[in-house]
């Protein structure tokens, strides 16, 4: 039996013994009462049965007085029923069914008659139909809507599970097949993006290592030369070269072929950090159209629980709505990269997620609280490995902003930053059009 049959079975046991506890607690408190009444009866029979006058007499006489006390056990009605054969003993004949007792009567061995004791006890069998009709639709339900669970969310959600882990490990995992399944169809539709996005990072990171390797090769031969000449001018520099005719070799121009020579590593190493820039922010957008709103609700979703766990205050504001097509994703990144700046040199007193509408674009403003960069360094701290001079003793490598920025360029827009003095803040705000 598969496992994922056992909460529909734990269910059925469940409500079995429900059922069951019911229908045996009922049992016994229909039966203690049963016994309680068979009590009063019999003490009201030995009343009728004693007394001198007629027992229609007795029982009009004394009727309120046994309601009094004995109250719910006392009959609803009792009624004489005469009769003259002899007989000994006592008889009870009880029909459950609507409540109704007949007990004979006595006086001095001679049968008189029966009397009639009837309660109101047809309610209890109705009530008892009723709750086991009630345990048996919801045991219906339930355990239908255990199997429902198991077949639309269980079994698929298995085989789902294993997904995830095929997409990390294997580069051509086959895409999952669509389906319109309410619980799944989005999940789905969302891992084969996932997909296909990994695959596109594993091309271009392939790609970027070719390109690497062929770079560093290239480099490493190219700078072979010149460092062998600087080598070997400096040699000469040390020990007086001698030219063919016996002269010795002037020394301004010894210098100017060493210059030079460093004039090419210097180009080379240029070109090294040119490459490096390009490879980490190598981005290629993806448009699509988009609420800004939900742009907004992603980044208080994403950030709003981070920011809670390090006691930042954080707040995100959208009051414009308009449509915008461009990469959201692209966006959610610069946002992201604006984020652990501002938390990175933030003093941690807040931080402000901005988002507005102009006349061709949106804008997007991350402010946040702390030391301010002085101005004159404003203009070139978008530049690649090139950081602030507040970031003596923090963690960076200098490409976060080049990243943003390269981002926000390749979207048709533009990031700057400002400084502002009056609330103590820095400002980063980024343009995209629409």
């Amino acid at each position: 039996m598969k496992r994922s049959y056992l909460p529909a079975l734990i269910l059925t046991f469940l409500f079995v013994l429900i059922f069951a506890g019911f229908n045996f607690g009922y049992s016994r408190i229909l039966s203690s009462r049963s016994e309680s009444r068979n009590v009063t009866i019999n003490r009201i029979n030995d009343v009728i049965a004693k007394s001198k006058e007629d027992p229609e007499t007795v029982i009009t006489k004394q009727y309120d007085s046994w309601k009094d006390s004995f109250g719910e056990d006392t009959p609803e009605s009792i009624t004489f029923y005469g009769m003259g054969r002899q007989g000994s003993g006592q008889v009870f004949v009880e029909a459950e069914t609507d409540g109704t007792v007949l007990c004979a009567l006595y006086r001095d061995s001679e049968l008189k008659g029966f009397v009639k004791y009837s309660f109101s006890n047809g309610i209890h069998g109705k009530v008892r139909l009723a709750v086991n009709i009630a345990i048996a639709a919801c045991a219906i339900i339930a355990v239908a809507l255990a199997l429902f669970i198991r077949k639309k969310i269980l079994t698929p959600f298995n085989r789902l599970s294993e997904y995830p882990e095929r997409i990390a490990k294997m580069p051509d995992v086959a895409q999952l097949p669509e389906d319109r399944n309410r619980w799944f169809g989005k999940y789905i539709w969302s891992m084969n993006m996932l997909r296909d996005v990994l695959g596109k990072e594993r091309k271009r990171a392939e790609k970027l290592e070719c390109e690497r390797q062929t770079l560093v090769a290239s480099i490493a031969h190219s700078v072979k030369t010149p460092v062998m000449n600087i080598r070997l001018y400096a040699e000469a520099l040390k020990g007086g070269l001698t030219l063919e005719n016996g002269q010795k070799a002037d020394i301004n121009e010894i210098a100017d072929k060493i210059d030079s020579n460093a004039e090419r590593i210097q180009k080379l190493t240029a070109e090294v950090i040119g490459a490096s820039s390009t490879a980490v922010s190598a981005y290629e957008p993806e448009m699509e159209e988009f609420y800004l709103k939900d742009l907004a609700t992603m980044v208080e979703e994403e950030y709003s629980q981070r920011m809670q766990l390090t006691r930042i205050p954080f707040r995100v504001d959208c009051d414009d709505n308009p449509l915008v097509r461009s990469d959201r994703y692209g966006i959610l990144r610069i946002i992201s990269l604006l984020m652990d700046n501002a938390v990175k040199y933030g003093n941690g007193k807040g931080i402000v997620v901005s988002m507005m509408s102009e006349d061709e674009g949106i804008t997007v403003s991350v402010r946040n609280k702390g030391e301010l960069l002085p101005e004159e360094e404003l203009s070139f701290i978008f530049t690649s490995f090139r950081r602030g001079s507040n970031a003596s003793g923090k963690e960076g490598s200098g490409i976060g902003l080049y990243t943003a920025k390269s981002v926000a360029t390749a979207l048709g827009g533009n990031i700057f930053a400002r400084r502002l003095e009056e609330s103590g803040e820095m400002e980063f705000i980024v343009y995209i059009p629409l």
